[in-house]
């Protein structure tokens, strides 16, 4: 569930560099839009896989209680893999905090480009 989550944010914030032109009439800084969705999809493969890795080492749900670990394979490999999760939800964090940075100086103090808004993508129809 957690990739399907993370997988639609980071659908919708590239939708949201795609489209800003035609909805805000600026384009926002496509350079912090790759950092972004890069940190993004780094912060989903770490957070998501090392949950993944630890279900199948019997990890539970309930990772705040001391007994849920008793059964757990390899306890140090748990440990590892939840510092591994950490990590990643700080890229997450950091990913959505540039495309917010992003979006409040390009779009809502204007320093967004205004170069050819009416025609953002070079189309020909």
């Amino acid at each position: 569930m957690e990739h399907a989550l993370i997988s639609s944010l980071i659908a919708s914030i590239a939708g949201l560099y795609y489209w800003s032109p035609k909805i805000f009439g600026k384009k926002m800084n496509n350079n912090i839009g790759v950092l972004a969705g890069l940190s993004l999809l780094g912060g989903l493969l770490l957070s998501a896989g090392s949950n993944l890795i630890n279900g199948f080492l019997d990890e539970g749900d309930a990772v705040y209680l001391a007994t849920s670990n008793a059964e757990v394979w390899n306890q140090d490999a748990v440990e590892f893999l939840n510092v591994i999760g950490f990590i990643g939800s700080i890229l997450l964090i950091g990913g959505i905090s540039l495309a917010l940075l992003d979006l409040t100086v390009s779009i809502f103090l204007g320093k967004g480009s205004n170069d050819n808004v009416n025609n953002p993508w070079d189309g020909h129809t």
